[in-house]
């Protein structure tokens, strides 16, 4: 009989544990999926920047082509140049966008810093959102800067790493 209540008592001890850890992964598996959503979020915001970016690019262009020069056509190019200055990401989006990104992603953002320590942080912005899958275009635009400044992160991380090339650094990146 002091077996078999012995037993019983491990058998409720163990169900409880179960159950404890059942509840946790499920609250560990919301956290995720809300972290999920608010990146997608994210990239769906960046998504429509760049479109209103490019939209202001086209319109640019179009008054550059335009014969006529009034006081509200040259005051329309200003403004057209100041908008296409702005970063996309300031650093309070930044800042929630990394928690999520952290969320979705445990452990990336320290491996990153194990695994290359000397990245500035504009890198790591960089790098991070090249995780997502963005390309050049759109992470100049996001981040504020040409296309150049994109390439010369690229070549100074992959200086930083010795990758003679871009795939490899993009590799390396996404096996984080």
């Amino acid at each position: 009989i002091i077996v078999y209540v012995l037993i019983q008592k491990q058998k409720a001890i163990y169900k409880n544990k179960q159950m404890k850890l059942e509840l946790k992964n499920r609250e560990i598996s919301k956290k995720l999926t809300a972290s999920e959503t608010r990146i997608k979020q994210f990239r769906n915001f960046l998504y429509s920047k760049n479109k209103e970016i490019q939209a202001y690019r086209d319109e640019l262009e179009s008054l550059d082509k335009t014969t006529e020069n009034s006081r509200e056509i040259t005051e329309r190019k200003k403004k057209l140049n100041k908008l296409l200055e702005k970063a996309i990401l300031t650093d309070e989006s930044w800042l929630e966008f990394k928690k999520a990104f952290n969320q979705a992603h445990p452990n990336f953002l320290t491996k990153l810093q194990n695994e290359i320590p000397t990245l500035t942080q504009a890198e790591i912005r960089y790098i991070v959102l090249l995780k997502l899958g963005l390309d050049t275009k759109e992470l100049a635009s996001i981040l504020g800067i040409q296309s150049s400044s994109i390439r010369i992160y690229k070549h100074r991380i992959r200086k930083k790493i010795n990758a003679d090339d871009n795939a490899f650094l993009e590799k390396k990146i996404f096996n984080l």
